[in-house]
C-alpha cells in the first residue's frame, strides 16, 4: 500500500538549517542552467517539505502570485468552486473499450457511466446494464487541473484512483473515451461489469501512477511499483539515472518518426532537439514558475519580445516581412502545435494543443516523409500547404546560393587587399539570422546583393 503525505498545491524545500532554497533574477536577466554539477549541500538532502505558507513571511509577492498560478492548482481537494465539468447527471456511453477477461485476455465492451452530482457532493457511477445490483458509486476526491483538461480521483475504500472520464475546456464536453479501463472486467455482457473494490489493482492507484508528479512533498512506503521517480532534490543532476524516457523506438504512439513528441508532456524531451539546451537554457529561462502575471503559460515576457533578447538577428530580419505584417509571430512556426493533450469529444477528434519544444520548423515536404503534422498547418492546408513550403523551400536555397556567391566575392575582395567592412556587416545580418533567412527571404537577398554591390570595385 502506497501511503502519500498529500500537499495541495506546492510545498517548499526547507534545509535542515532553516534555510530557503531559491534564487532571484533581476530585470530581463534571464536564468540559464550551470553547465558544470551542482554540488548539493547536506542539509538539503535532510531537508523536509513544510509547505507553501513557508514563503510567504519573506516573499508575500512571489506567494501571492503563485497561489493564482495552475502549479498552486494542479491537484485540489473537491469543491463546487472549481469543478468546471458537468456533473448534472450526465450519462456516458464508451464504444470499444478494451479490458481484461477473468483469465486474463482481453475483451471488448462497451460500458455506461453516470455522473453525479448532490449539493457540495460530486460522484461517479459504474453501471451494469444486465444487474444494477452489481452497479459501483464512488465518491469524487480530487480535482486535478482545469485549464485544458480537468479530471478528478474518486475514493474507493481507503485509498485514490484516477476516474475514467476527462473535461475538455476548450469543447465543454467530456471525452468520448475513457481517460483508463482499470474499472471494468469482461464478463461476457456487451457492457461488461464494473470492478469491485476488492478488484481494483493496487499498483493503479493515483498515488502510484499520478501524484508523484502533481503533489509535491510526497512519501510512500513502497517505491517498487511507482510510475515516476522519487527522491530527487533541487541540485541533483542524475534525473537521467533516476528513469528510463520514452522515445519512438519504445513508445511510438507518443512520438513523431523522427523523434518528436506527439503527446503531450514530452516538453523536456523535445528540448534535448533544441540548441537552446547546448545553450544553457532550462524551462526556467523562459517560463515563471512562481507567477500567472504573463498568461497561461507563464512566460517571463511578451512571447517575441522573449525570443527577440537573445535571437536579435532573427528578429531584425523578421520585421516588416509578410509573416510579420499577417501577425504571425516567433512560436507559431517554432514551437507550432504538433502534439495532442486532449483526448476526443464529440465535437472534435483531434485536438492539436499543445506546442513543441524542439524549436524546429517542420516544412510541409518533411512532415509528408515522416508522416507526421507540419508547423504550416495551422494556417495552410491541402495543396496550399504544399505550394507555401515549396516556396519556401526555393526561396531558402535561392538565400544559400547567393550567400555563397557573396562570400566568392567577398573573398576575393579581400585577397586583393580591398577594405570590405562594409560588405562583411551586410552579410553578417542574413548569416547570422539562419535558417537561410526564411523569416524573411525578400530581405535577406536584397541585403545580399547590397553586400555584393558594397564589395565590388
Amino acid at each position: 500500500m502506497h501511503v502519500l503525505m498529500r500537499r495541495v498545491g506546492i510545498a517548499l524545500l526547507m534545509a535542515a538549517s532553516g534555510g530557503l532554497i531559491g534564487t532571484a533574477y533581476a530585470g530581463n536577466d534571464l536564468p540559464r542552467a550551470q553547465k558544470q554539477n551542482i554540488a548539493v549541500a547536506e542539509s538539503v538532502r535532510n531537508a523536509t517539505y513544510v509547505g507553501s505558507q513557508a514563503c510567504a513571511g519573506c516573499h508575500p509577492k512571489d506567494h501571492a502570485a503563485w497561489k493564482a498560478s495552475w502549479h498552486a492548482n494542479m491537484h485540489r481537494e473537491v469543491r463546487p468552486a472549481i469543478v468546471i465539468a458537468d456533473f448534472n447527471d450526465r450519462q456516458i456511453t464508451y464504444l470499444g473499450v478494451e479490458v481484461d477477461t477473468p483469465d486474463k485476455k482481453r475483451a471488448k465492451i462497451s460500458p455506461t457511466i453516470r455522473l453525479n452530482r448532490d449539493g457540495d457532493n460530486f460522484s461517479v457511477t459504474l453501471i451494469d446494464k444486465d444487474d444494477a445490483a452489481n452497479n459501483q458509486t464512488w465518491p469524487i476526491g480530487y480535482v486535478f487541473g482545469g485549464n485544458w483538461n480537468q479530471h478528478f480521483e474518486a475514493r474507493v475504500g481507503n485509498v485514490y484512483y484516477p476516474t475514467p472520464m476527462r473535461w475538455i475546456v476548450e469543447d465543454g464536453q467530456w471525452t468520448t473515451r475513457p481517460f483508463n479501463d482499470l474499472w471494468w472486467i469482461a464478463d461476457g455482457t456487451p457492457d461488461g461489469r464494473p470492478r469491485k473494490s476488492e478488484e481494483m489493482a493496487k499498483t493503479k492507484t493515483g498515488d502510484a501512477t499520478c501524484d508523484g508528479c502533481h503533489t509535491t512533498g510526497y512519501n510512500a512506503t513502497k517505491d517498487k511499483e511507482l510510475s515516476f521517480p522519487t527522491g530527487f532534490r533541487p541540485g541533483d543532476v542524475d534525473l537521467a539515472q533516476r528513469v528510463d524516457f520514452w522515445n519512438f523506438a519504445a513508445n511510438p504512439k507518443n512520438f513523431w518518426s523522427n523523434g518528436h513528441a506527439s503527446k503531450n508532456r514530452q516538453q523536456l524531451h523535445d528540448g534535448e532537439f533544441s540548441k537552446h539546451r547546448a545553450a544553457g537554457v532550462t524551462c526556467i529561462t523562459c517560463h515563471d514558475t512562481h507567477s500567472s502575471r504573463t498568461g497561461y503559460a507563464q512566460v517571463r515576457l511578451e512571447k517575441n519580445a522573449l525570443c527577440a533578447q537573445c535571437h536579435q538577428a532573427s528578429a531584425a530580419m523578421v520585421e516588416g516581412s509578410v509573416m510579420a505584417k499577417m501577425g504571425v509571430g516567433c512560436v507559431d512556426c517554432h514551437m507550432a502545435k504538433l502534439a495532442n493533450r486532449s483526448d476526443p469529444t464529440a465535437k472534435n477528434k483531434d485536438h492539436w494543443d499543445a506546442s513543441a519544444h524542439t524549436m524546429a520548423v517542420i516544412q510541409p515536404a518533411d512532415a509528408e516523409r515522416m508522416k507526421m503534422k507540419s508547423s504550416c498547418d495551422a494556417c495552410h492546408a491541402g495543396a496550399d500547404r504544399a505550394v507555401k513550403g515549396d516556396a519556401l523551400s526555393r526561396q531558402q536555397n535561392e538565400v544559400r546560393s547567393k550567400i555563397a556567391e557573396v562570400e566568392r566575392v567577398i573573398g576575393n575582395q579581400e585577397k586583393s587587399g580591398r577594405n570590405v567592412v562594409q560588405a562583411r556587416k551586410l552579410a553578417a545580418t542574413v548569416t547570422q539570422d539562419g535558417g537561410a533567412s526564411a523569416h524573411n527571404p525578400q530581405r535577406a537577398l536584397a541585403t545580399l546583393d547590397e553586400a555584393a554591390k558594397a564589395a565590388s570595385p
